[in-house]
């Protein structure tokens, strides 16, 4: 018998980075391959390029529909968000609920047991314990993963990492744990002239004086990023002629630039801000660095291993698994000496950094692409659908079709 297609809601208040990148890779395929996608989101979080992320996403097939929801705990707003929520699962008669982040993934889980949804999935791309504020909200955080485990059917972990978090935490049963690696569309390759010729160029529109290398950090300007350790690897480098451009906005920006000015590293760190086009970024960029410890899987790292570059990453399980020391990456804990002396080590290298880069990108290459991994998240959605339909009585199975 032939089924009809899954009706399903993503969820997320990060419309913003990581989250959407997945977003933006994974929902179109889900809806090219005859599911009913929807997606709910918030915008409070303003950035350059969030309408024009909607209006992709709909001409890709897929139902936006807004509900802004604050990132911080709001008790009244978050209960009238609730509302909102319940009454749009509820009138979309979903199959599959799926919850991104850990705001929406409070709000989204009990909206969707409150609606009814047959099965609810959630992806936590990186706990808010692992980078909150205090250890005692980092435990508020822990004790409420695991109560929203009880109605969650399956947690879909974006690294091994991720999932294996969750299983020593007891939030979610191991039998429902599993991993789902972050998805990333390849690039077209490109001839070593070609990249050559447009290296410069895109330097010099980062406002990069010819012959400089370049240095980047992709990051938004939050704590648990590390920035500020990037800034004082600047100041501590022995290479005089590099340039260190720090691509994102946030909250920390602030910080960011008092840290500049009070290290007087005006000609050497540039803030270009949001960057669009990474691939004009990763074009200007000779080395690529990470500083954060607390991700899911990094998408600042994927990019740069896409792109073919040099990447010093922290030493962290997960950058292990996307990366060899020495061989495809760079890996060292996140202080300002060890960084600096990293890119000293690699700048003053042309050889070993191409063959780093190289290396990075047959990595890349070698994992599955999106298409294959929207592929393997309906077979996920599906099992989840036919052990619900196994558990529910025949009577409760009609009124649910």
């Amino acid at each position: 018998m032939n089924r009809r297609p899954i009706r399903m809601a993503h969820v997320t208040e990060a419309f913003c980075g990581g989250v959407l990148a997945y977003l933006k890779t994974i929902l179109p395929r889900l809806a090219g391959c005859g599911c009913d996608v929807s997606l709910i989101c918030s915008l409070q979080r303003q950035w350059q390029g969030m309408e024009q992320a909607v209006e992709e996403l709909r001409r890709a097939g897929v139902a936006v529909r807004v509900v802004n929801m604050a990132r911080d705990i709001r008790p009244w707003s978050d209960a009238i968000c609730l509302a909102r929520l319940t009454a749009i699962l509820a009138g979309g008669r979903f199959d599959v609920v799926h919850t991104h982040g850990s705001k929406a993934g409070f709000l989204g889980r009990l909206a969707a047991r409150l609606a009814g949804a047959a099965v609810v999935a959630h992806t936590p791309h990186c706990f808010a314990f692992l980078r909150g504020p205090s250890e005692a909200s980092n435990r508020l955080y822990q004790g409420m993963e695991k109560a929203l485990g009880r109605m969650t059917d399956v947690l879909i972990g974006v690294s091994e990492r991720e999932a294996q978090l969750a299983r020593d935490l007891g939030t979610i049963p191991a039998r429902r744990c599993v991993v789902l690696e972050n998805p990333l569309d390849d690039l077209p390759r490109r001839d070593s002239d070609a990249m050559a010729a447009s290296h410069g160029s895109s330097a010099e529109s980062f406002g990069v004086p010819p012959g400089r290398p370049v240095v980047t950090l992709a990051a938004r300007l939050v704590p648990y990023k590390n920035v500020l350790a990037f800034v004082r690897a600047a100041g501590v480098s022995k290479s005089p002629d590099a340039i260190f451009l720090i691509a994102g906005e946030g909250p920390q920006r602030g910080a960011v630039e008092e840290a500049i000015a009070s290290l007087d590293l005006a000609d050497k760190v540039h803030l270009p801000g949001e960057v669009r086009d990474m691939d004009r970024l990763h074009d200007a960029t000779d080395l690529a660095v990470s500083c954060s410890a607390a991700e899911g899987q990094s998408y600042a790292v994927l990019e740069a291993m896409r792109s073919g570059l040099a990447i010093i990453a922290a030493d962290t399980e997960e950058n292990r698994r996307l990366l060899r020391h020495g061989v495809s990456g760079w890996l060292v804990v996140p202080t300002p000496a060890n960084i600096a002396a990293a890119i000293d080590r690699l700048l003053a290298d042309d050889r070993l950094r191409a063959a780093l880069g190289a290396a990075a990108g047959e990595a890349f290459r070698s994992r599955p692409g999106p298409g294959l991994q929207a592929q393997r998240l309906t077979e996920i959605y599906l099992a989840c659908l036919n052990e619900r339909t196994r558990r529910t009585p025949r009577r409760e199975r009609l009124i649910l079709a």
